[in-house]
């Protein structure tokens, strides 16, 4: 159900910021002229799965209506970059949400300290979540030492790729950096570019850094490079940038990435134009859904190649979290968040969305083929990492993907950008 009708598709910006938090405040007054909002008003779900991140959204929604037909909650969608820039500007206004969808890492830290958010221990303890969600979404949900919403989505990262093309070419996914490069040479001489990447919103070329770096210097050392305890300077972080060069001076990059998003990017795969993109198994619900692709037989996955053998594989993916807001602090709000680990919700989420649903009570058995692979995957790696813009401070998050986005349109100097870096890891760590 939608509580602002023609809201959802605002698009971007500062206009579309205004509209939500003019609609919001709007409510909010609304509610409070009849008298006692907190005691009887519905619960405000506002999320950012709008357009082409929907797929999973609707069918959650419905599974919680159908399970708790008591619950009234009234959803409401927000587009996906417009959310990020404007979400701390909502929770300020009157009409803030009960709940919100946000990012479990950097993005949820910073609303919980700014007590923007409700910590729900108490909700946690209430229906034994503990039993429910292993110890790593346990900590992705954890800030300051409590507890800060419920997961609902593991979007794992991995290259997707057009089977027929691989199988026209005898390819097999490539497990190997070496592979990967034959690969792509061999789809580059076919007539096609091997990989899209769409640039609008800046976030997906973080992919290639991060993996890049994962696969080469691993974890431990991104860990302390995003906390400011190592240089930008140093020649591990240089090694990725000049792998991710390589790419980009052989030509494997469909050009004008800048003219597409990651929707755009899945479309080229579809369209015959490129051989695979990297992005999250919300390609999944993208080809399949609304593209009419199935799943292991117009497409199909690889996990990023390995690079250094003797550096252990990490997985890379976000966690969706719905986090209680401050104006949600009451029964009904609690009420409503605990219903989203229910593991019916979950498994509706995971079936539209692709991605694995966080709940142990959801049997891989539950899972489509494709998913059921994808999870070995994911079991087979050591750990699991959240993006560089969910990882880093804010300012750095911001002149990352800048400087990701000049690396792959304009600037391929790779001194040039280290020293970008740097530079704006000394202005949050002077």
């Amino acid at each position: 159900m939608r509580l602002f009708p023609g809201a959802t598709r605002v698009r971007q910006g500062g206009r579309a910021l205004f509209v939500m938090v003019l609609l919001l405040t709007a409510c909010g007054t609304a509610l409070a002229a009849k008298g006692d909002p907190r005691a009887s008003a519905p619960v405000v779900f506002l999320h950012y799965w709008t357009d082409d991140f929907r797929t999973g959204v609707d069918a959650m929604m419905q599974a919680i209506t159908v399970r708790h037909p008591s619950l009234q909650i009234l959803t409401q969608g927000f587009e996906h970059e417009a959310f990020k820039l404007g979400i701390r500007a909502i929770l300020r206004g009157e009409g803030a949400p009960d709940i919100i969808s946000n990012w479990a890492g950097q993005r949820t830290k910073v609303l919980a300290e700014a007590g923007m958010l409700t910590p729900v221990d108490d909700v946690w303890r209430m229906h034994r979540m503990d039993d429910v969600f292993p110890p790593a979404l346990r900590e992705a949900c954890t800030y300051s030492g409590k507890r800060y919403g419920v997961p609902v989505t593991m979007h794992w990262v991995g290259f997707f790729y057009d089977k027929a093309l691989f199988a026209t070419l005898g390819l097999a996914p490539p497990r190997t950096w070496e592979a990967f490069l034959a690969v792509c040479e061999a789809i580059k001489r076919h007539g096609r570019r091997p990989l899209a990447l769409g640039l609008q919103g800046k976030w997906p070329a973080q992919f290639w850094f991060d993996f890049l770096l994962l696969r080469t210097a691993g974890r431990e050392f991104r860990e302390r490079l995003l906390n400011g305890q190592e240089s930008f300077l140093d020649p591990r972080v240089r090694r990725a940038f000049l792998l991710w060069h390589e790419l980009l001076e052989k030509e494997y990059f469909l050009p004008q990435p800048a003219l597409y998003d990651w929707a755009g990017a899945v479309k080229t795969v579809h369209g015959g134009e490129a051989g695979m993109t990297l992005m999250g198994t919300w390609v999944v619900g993208m080809f399949e859904g609304k593209l009419g692709w199935k799943p292991g037989t117009d497409f199909d996955f690889f996990a990023f190649p390995m690079v250094d053998a003797d550096v252990p594989r990490a997985n890379l993916g976000p966690v969706d979290l719905v986090a209680l807001t401050a104006r949600g602090n009451r029964p009904q709000g609690r009420a409503a968040l605990a219903a989203f680990a229910d593991a019916d919700a979950q498994l509706a989420m995971s079936r539209g969305s692709g991605a694995l649903a966080p709940s142990t009570q959801v049997s891989p058995a539950a899972y489509s083929s494709m998913q059921q692979r994808i999870l070995a995957e994911v079991r087979s790696g050591t750990t699991w990492e959240f993006a560089f813009d969910l990882t880093a401070s804010e300012p750095l998050a911001r002149a990352g993907l800048q400087a990701f986005e000049d690396f792959q349109t304009r600037r391929r100097d790779v001194d040039a950008v280290l020293r970008a870096l740097h530079q704006a890891t000394l202005q949050r760590w002077p």
